[in-house]
């Protein structure tokens, strides 16, 4: 399969499983840390990254677009869906008393162990 094609798969597959905002908090994330790596400390840039005071345009945008998908839609059945449970008074379950054997005892046959009578034949 074509490269280009699996790709846009795996890009459409991961927006329609609901992972745009994920894939944009990432690349906020990324971005964040190289911009305030070029202002400060790699230490402070990622501390200044994960607090949460210090928020830029994509985080901003990717929680925006996580509270719109954790909205819940209402879905309303036209009708109510009821099962049917049969009785179990009827159904004949047998009882063992003891536990049966699942594997005898692993032993070589007899057979096996006894040496061949004549040696094998060779080929001359």
């Amino acid at each position: 399969m074509n490269r280009v094609l699996r790709i846009g798969v795996g890009f459409s597959l991961a927006l329609l499983l609901g992972w745009n905002s994920t894939v944009l908090q990432g690349l906020a994330w990324c971005s964040m840390v190289v911009t305030y790596g070029q202002q400060a400390p790699l230490k402070t840039a990622v501390a200044w990254t994960f607090d949460g005071r210090h928020p830029c345009q994509l985080c901003r945008l990717a929680q925006k677009t996580a509270s719109n998908e954790q909205q819940p839609k209402s879905i309303q059945l036209a009708s109510k869906v009821e099962g049917v449970v049969p009785m179990l008074s009827g159904v004949a379950v047998p009882r063992v008393p003891v536990p049966l054997p699942v594997f005898a005892q692993a032993s070589t046959p007899p057979s096996r162990t006894l040496r061949p009578v004549l040696p094998p034949p060779r080929l001359v």
